[in-house]
């Protein structure tokens, strides 16, 4: 009777705005006061810290920096998890794959920070990942240089902690394809890399649309690989949130903070409407 009546929702609606909403609409209200460092003569000027962020270059180029490194990592993310999952499935024995999940999802056993540590030993000058990334570099005509504390540094330490998320999504949704099919595609003189797009793939829409939702979201608000990989040269909004309220002005940390739940919301959507239009291309 109180699920078929909707009152088995409620509790997940009054959560929702304990969690959820009541929290942003303070934000919302607290970007909209003066700044307190801003000029007195806009104090009465309510959407002066909006103006600021998208006016002034340093707080732009955090904006462009955020949305470069959460799409690539997303993309990476995806791509590498994909090929990791078509492996795992490929695999027959079971309790072997389960053994190869468990250690892709050390990393979050350990915790962002000692992830980063490592990623920090390996980044400095002369490290495995600085003579690997500078040799990545010459490969495609770019000078080397330094690693640490750079956007590169930052998007590899973002894929490295949101690809074992992306695997416990996928693989679930990948297991259950059934083998059958697989095996009568490729029977039939298919290729496996048609059997994986016209197969597999589409059999997996969902869970890869859940996973890129789930990379996009983790990509956005890293905070972790942007403050110790990136470092304060190379500012993402979410540091840029810190950077602000260490720096006592509250007001333009809430406008930046509401600036990126709005850039990943239009992130969703247009990766929505994306899917759409190629569902309407089929």
């Amino acid at each position: 009777m109180i699920g078929a009546s909707g009152l088995g929702l409620l509790p997940a609606v009054i959560a929702f705005v304990i969690a959820v909403l009541w929290p942003s609409i303070a934000i919302f209200e607290r970007s909209l006061e003066p700044n307190p460092l801003g000029d007195p003569a806009r104090a009465h000027d309510a959407w002066d810290n909006y103006v600021k962020l998208f006016s002034e270059p340093l707080y732009v180029d955090a904006m462009l920096r955020t949305l470069r490194v959460s799409i690539i990592g997303t993309v990476l993310s995806v791509l590498i998890s994909l090929a990791i999952v078509v492996g795992l499935t490929a695999y027959r024995h079971k309790e072997v794959s389960s053994i190869w999940v468990f250690l892709l999802i050390a990393p979050i056993l350990s915790g962002p920070i000692i992830t980063v540590l490592g990623w920090i030993g390996l980044f400095v000058d002369g490290g495995v990942g600085f003579i690997v990334v500078n040799f990545a570099r010459t490969l495609f005509g770019f000078p080397a240089g330094r690693v640490l504390e750079t956007e590169i540094a930052m998007t590899i330490g973002t894929v490295h902690f949101v690809v074992p998320f992306v695997v416990l999504t996928l693989y679930p949704v990948a297991r259950a394809v059934p083998r059958q099919l697989l095996d009568v595609s490729l029977t039939l003189g298919v290729t496996p890399i048609a059997t994986l797009c016209h197969v597999f793939l589409p059999l997996c829409r969902a869970g890869l649309v859940a996973a890129s939702i789930i990379a996009l979201a983790m990509g956005l608000s890293a905070y972790v690989n942007a403050q110790f990989l990136g470092g304060e040269r190379n500012l993402v909004l979410t540091t840029l949130v810190s950077q602000l309220m260490n720096t006592f002005n509250p007001t333009m940390a809430a406008a930046s903070a509401v600036v990126l739940v709005v850039l990943g919301l239009a992130l969703v959507a247009a990766y929505g409407r994306i899917l759409v239009q190629i569902e309407k291309g089929r």
